[in-house]
């Protein structure tokens, strides 16, 4: 049925035309956070602006197109005290963000074209933690109150194959390919912390990742989820991405590449050992340690220096460690 709009007078085309330009969109004067660490080169460029570096304490608006260099990364709080964190040629956008303190209908959603990322769940994720979502470009998420990492992109699909999830020679629509991992506490924390989960919906169906540690590796758009834990060797890799700042002038790295074929007797998988801490009932650290919420702290101090974390073994990044760290 075709409905037809009459308008009888000026006055009404006036009224009409004044509530178009209400209701478009102002990107540039929706403030949804803060920077509060950067490290090496990072850009943002706003909704008919220019690309502009980023810096410390600089506003975040809505629609902003934020994108890390390689050995970079940057934190940002958002308002309602969510962490949103980027590591090394990363590529995000903050897509929709509503916050009212005093009400309930809050909601945010975000898009990762690329890169490392890490989300630290907020005060939307406690009053609507239904309404708090993710997008790569081969899966939506649903955050519900939790800690939620992730590689999107050929980093994605270098560690899938690190880690024995997927063949070398399988990597047909691994376009937008990702790795997400709860890393915060889930339902079976064990402890006091606050339940979370993680929703990945794809084109192929939803995996619930409830439990630290349980992750979901999405090859493309229309290619089955692969469900896995990951090991202490993938824990790292996420670590290195976002805190570990090279020391010294240590000997070249080692990298891992991917085979163009796969070899004649292809290894198999590394054995997955997440482990459990006595006290939290999640993952275990490099020492035995139980992973707890202490060890993602933020490090958001906007109004002063921002400590790095020491340099773990020499790492840079699970594929690129020296074999002789700097002691130093």
């Amino acid at each position: 049925m075709i409905t037809s709009l009459k308008i009888s007078s000026a006055a009404t085309v006036l009224a009409l035309l004044s509530t178009f330009v209400c209701t478009a969109p102002s990107y540039a004067q929706d403030t949804v956070g803060r920077n509060s660490a950067i490290k090496g080169s990072v850009t943002i460029q706003s909704v008919g602006e220019d690309i502009r570096s980023a810096a410390v304490k600089d506003d975040i608006f809505l629609g902003d197109d934020i994108g890390s260099a390689a050995d970079s990364s940057l934190q940002i709080l958002l308002l309602d005290e969510t962490v949103f964190t980027v590591g090394a040629s990363a590529q995000l956008t903050i897509d929709e963000f509503v916050y009212d303190p005093s009400s309930n209908g809050n909601k945010m959603s975000a898009s990762i074209k690329k890169g490392m990322f890490r989300f630290m769940s907020g005060n939307i994720s406690k009053t609507d933690p239904q309404n708090v979502e993710l997008n790569t470009p081969v899966a939506s998420l649903g955050i519900r109150g939790t800690i939620v990492e992730g590689f999107v992109g050929p980093e994605a699909v270098k560690l899938a194959i690190f880690l024995g999830i997927i063949d070398p020679s399988d990597l047909t629509g691994t376009d937008g390919a990702s790795i997400i991992v709860l890393r915060g506490p889930g339902p079976r924390n064990g402890g006091s912390d606050a339940e979370g989960v993680v929703e990945v919906i794809t084109n192929k169906g939803t995996v619930l990742l409830d439990s630290p540690g349980e992750s979901v590796f999405v090859p493309g758009v229309d290619v089955e989820p692969k469900i896995f834990e990951l090991p202490q060797a993938g824990f790292a890799a996420f670590s290195a991405q976002i805190r570990n700042e090279p020391k010294g002038s240590p000997p070249p790295k080692p990298s891992f590449s991917v085979p163009a074929m796969p070899p004649a007797s292809p290894p198999p998988p590394p054995a997955v050992d997440i482990g459990v801490g006595p006290s939290r009932g999640g993952p275990v650290g490099r020492g035995g340690e139980p992973i707890g919420n202490e060890d993602f702290d933020p490090l958001i101090d906007i109004d002063g220096a921002i400590e790095e974390p020491e340099d773990e073994g020499g790492c840079t990044f699970i594929f690129e460690c020296s074999e002789n760290p700097d002691p130093n």
